[in-house]
């Protein structure tokens, strides 16, 4: 695992002294192979960012990574493939057409990040799939979460039976930042 330099310290000094990251779990993150299970908008800008960062990364360490994303309308997987194409970032991403609750079921290689970006209603299921390829450490930031508190309200049962440590951070409309403790 590659070591932070100094400046490196300076910029994650704010994922540095959440318990559960830390260190050793901004070490993992530097290193990490699979960035994000986005799931719906993946012709946002989000999307093309986070595959930007895979691909950096994928060059700088001779590794490998890929976006793992669903898209359940297929006029918005045709124009989100037309997007990632269009930036040359097609080969970093995994979009898979349709459901979730089906396009979930395969999820290949231990997950570090997941961006939760789909209706209130299918947060739940898509953590409750992606969980068990949620690397101990894994982030995983959600929208919206504190002005729609009450629709995410089996959402948050859900991370807090599943030994999630969480915080909504004073974003407009709250952004979950959840971190998978150790298992």
């Amino acid at each position: 695992m590659a070591a932070l330099a100094q400046a490196e310290l300076l910029r994650y000094s704010r994922h540095l002294i959440l318990p559960d990251v830390g260190v050793t779990g901004q070490e993992k993150l530097k290193s990490a192979r699979v960035l994000l299970i986005g799931a719906g908008g993946l012709g946002s800008p989000a999307a093309l960012y986070l595959a930007a960062a895979v691909r950096d990364n994928v060059q700088a360490v001779d590794g490998n990574g890929v976006v793992i994303g669903t898209e359940y309308e297929p006029k918005k997987a045709c124009a989100a493939r037309a997007h990632f194409e269009q930036a040359g970032l097609s080969r970093f991403i995994d979009l898979r057409e349709g459901d979730l609750r089906e396009t979930l079921q395969q999820i290949e290689g231990p997950v570090d990040f997941m961006l939760v970006d789909i209706w209130i209603s299918m947060a739940r299921t898509a953590l409750q799939l992606a969980t068990p390829h949620l690397r101990a450490g894994a982030i995983v930031v959600c929208d919206n979460t504190d002005i729609y508190r009450r629709d995410y309200a089996d959402y948050f049962v859900f991370l807090k039976a599943n030994g999630f440590r969480t915080m909504t951070l004073p974003f407009d409309g709250g952004l979950e930042l959840s971190v998978r403790s150790q298992t």
